[in-house]
């Protein structure tokens, strides 16, 4: 093979040349090619709009539940203290008329709490003679 070197053989040119001025320029041409106009900005709020419309609604129904339970749990508790109260403090009937109108269901309801043992229960019976009187009539 042939011993080459470049520095010493005639360079062959390349035919190709560039304007004068032309890298110094090229910067300038570019940016005025290129359209003014802004892009078109999506924001972030309406690009996921329809989740965050899900997310307030779920929001509103997990706060809603227990405060409608609370609610609605209060109001009978306050109605029927009310009733109670009406008719220990109020009302002109007597203990007669309101057991008239118990029916069966409400008295199994009743929650009776006794603390009087058989003891008790006989000394009082031996004490008031008229008792026996009183619960035959």
């Amino acid at each position: 093979m042939k011993h080459f070197n470049l520095d010493s053989e005639p360079k062959i040119t390349s035919g190709f040349t560039t304007p004068e001025h032309y890298f110094e320029q090229f910067s300038e041409k570019l940016l005025q090619r290129i359209p003014k106009e802004e892009p078109k900005v999506i924001s972030f709020w309406a690009k996921h709009k329809s989740w965050m419309y899900a997310t307030a609604a779920i929001i509103t129904v997990s706060l809603s539940i227990p405060l409608m339970n609370v609610w609605n749990s209060t109001s009978d508790e306050v109605q029927t203290a009310e009733l109670e109260n009406y008719l220990t403090y109020q009302s002109t009937l007597t203990d007669d008329q309101i057991i008239e109108h118990l029916d069966v269901s409400d008295l199994n309801n009743i929650d009776i709490e006794s603390n009087v043992t058989n003891e008790e229960i006989e000394a009082i019976l031996m004490e008031n003679t008229d008792i026996e009187y009183q619960l035959i009539n």
